[in-house]
């Protein structure tokens, strides 16, 4: 049955050519959504602020716990996409990942984190020249500063989440496993 409440009948052809994707196997279940923020932004405040959110939201699991990555920069706001794991046993995906994306609005309005629309800018080159090259002189040393900064404290690890998840359901398995060679 399908989460509409329909009879889904599959063809054999298809079970023998397809992959299928049984989603009430395992009770827990990642959900995502993406936000656009300001390209102004300090991105790790951002960060830290969307997954404070989740974290206290009812029915997103502790283990593995809510995660955030900086998907695209796009011209005028830097995609971010929010990841946490619910448990379908006891809690509603779409109200779980619904209840997310309200709160995490929600905290960025009052928190003043600009979720832009798109932005074009008209730039006259022949008066900005002379300001940019004095300007950037200054500003090239901070940056450096400041990248180097960002570049010691940022995480790049590996997510093991699903792959520990995986083994997790195949050690459990009371069934035999045909495709697994002996």
């Amino acid at each position: 049955m399908t989460p509409d409440g329909n009879h889904l009948r599959v063809p054999n052809g298809k079970i023998l050519k397809e992959d299928i994707v049984n989603y009430s196997r395992n009770p827990r279940r990642r959900f995502d959504f993406g936000v656009g923020v300001s390209v102004e932004l300090d991105l790790i405040r951002v960060k830290e602020l969307g997954l404070d959110i989740l974290s206290r939201i009812k029915g997103v699991l502790d283990d593995p716990g809510p995660s955030v990555v900086i998907e695209e920069l796009g011209d005028s706001s830097v995609k971010m996409r929010f990841y946490g794991w619910m448990d379908q046993n006891e809690s509603d995906l779409q109200k779980v990942r619904s209840e997310s994306i309200r709160l995490i609005k929600s905290k960025f309005d009052r928190e003043g984190i600009e979720m832009p629309e798109p932005i074009y800018r008209v730039i006259n080159l022949a008066s900005n020249a002379a300001k940019s090259i004095e300007d950037g002189a200054a500003k090239d040393q901070q940056n450096e500063e400041e990248e180097h900064a960002e570049l010691l404290s940022t995480d790049t690890g590996k997510d093991t989440d699903i792959e520990e998840a995986v083994s997790k359901e195949i050690s459990n398995l009371e069934e035999q496993n045909l495709l697994k060679k002996k």
